[in-house]
């Protein structure tokens, strides 16, 4: 069991609580917050470099911000095309992001765009870098495709498909590659250097769309659909495939989810303004906002929280204390 206490920081105060619980930190942020586009997402994308040392954001303003260090560096114009996806390489300062039908690589060093590919088949729906840095993935209608980076001029590997993809995500060792569909399955390749192996596995049985899938290990990962999130871990036994365990606690969408596999803990927020921590199948402690949380994140050991208002929160794991009489 873990035991934590709980401290309350407000801005502009200082609200102190001792008890059993997270340690909690709140801040308030003057910028506008994101409005819902015609999709019903968010209108600005935001991801951070694997070394958290630089930073992109883009949106429907045709616009691709590039920090570093916190420095605006480098802005983007693409008038006013939608961007909706932004990849960071795994290892190196170069983003990837959608333009429609292509995708533009931007690199740190030269501070210019490097590299530009065309999906064809329709606009880009899912993009994500292979761990190992050598593969650029893009998803869409009816087709994977997959750029080496070592040569950008030949033509992707491509994998046909009966559906859209609407998300990809790649095992931590790339040894796997899960993607949504837009029918609501889940479809798990082996991936072998750079061909697919012949038998992926198919997951259904989704309450409503596919909001997410993250990893948590190289053979467990996580979804999340509706209220339900599922665990799914590989059965020794490949012909088994991957069986699922379904985590049940929100009275509403849940929204992000985040793995701390070192800690092996599973921190989930949705509509219903509620943080859950689970270790196992059960919640091992509810937080509440009275907020809709929009996205979380692990760091160490603490967990941070932002919601749909603009605030963030952060909750800091410690130890069980005496409150003083």
């Amino acid at each position: 069991m873990l035991l934590i206490f709980r401290v309350h920081y407000q801005s502009g105060s200082d609200n102190r609580s001792g008890g059993g619980g997270y340690g909690r930190r709140r801040s308030s942020f003057a910028a506008s917050n994101p409005t819902p586009n015609r999709r019903g997402r968010p209108d600005r994308v935001v991801a951070f470099s694997s070394d958290g040392a630089w930073l992109s954001a883009a949106g429907q303003g045709g616009k691709v911000w590039i920090w570093q260090e916190g420095q605006l560096v480098h802005t983007l114009d693409r008038g006013h095309r939608w961007i909706d996806h932004l990849a960071w390489h795994p290892h190196l300062p170069e983003v990837a992001f959608s333009l429609g039908k292509h995708v533009e690589v931007w690199q740190g060093a030269t501070e210019a765009v490097v590299h530009r590919v065309d999906f064809v088949n329709s606009a880009v729906r899912a993009l994500a870098w292979h761990p190992g840095g050598e593969w650029l993935t893009a998803g869409g209608y009816q087709a994977l495709k997959f750029w080496n980076r070592s040569d950008w001029l030949a033509d992707p590997i491509c994998f046909d498909l009966p559906t859209a993809t609407e998300i990809v995500a790649w095992s931590p060792q790339g040894q796997y590659l899960a993607i949504a569909t837009i029918d609501n399955f889940v479809i798990i390749f082996d991936w072998l250097d750079d061909r697919f192996g012949d038998f992926p596995w198919r997951l259904g049985g989704f309450p409503g769309k596919i909001r997410g899938i993250k990893w948590f290990t190289e053979q467990k990962l996580v979804t999340w659909s509706g209220t339900e999130i599922v665990i799914w871990k590989l059965d020794p036994d490949p012909i088994v495939g991957w069986q699922p365990t379904v985590l049940e606690g929100h009275t509403d969408w849940v929204n992000d989810v985040s793995c701390h596999s070192a800690k092996n803990l599973l921190a989930s927020g949705g509509k219903d303004g509620l943080v859950l921590v689970w270790q196992g199948k059960q919640p091992l402690q509810t937080l509440s906002v009275q907020e809709e949380i929009s996205c979380l994140t692990w760091q160490k050991d603490s967990l941070l929280v932002g919601t749909i208002e603009g605030k963030v929160w952060q909750w800091q794991m410690g130890t069980k204390r005496k409150d003083k009489e």
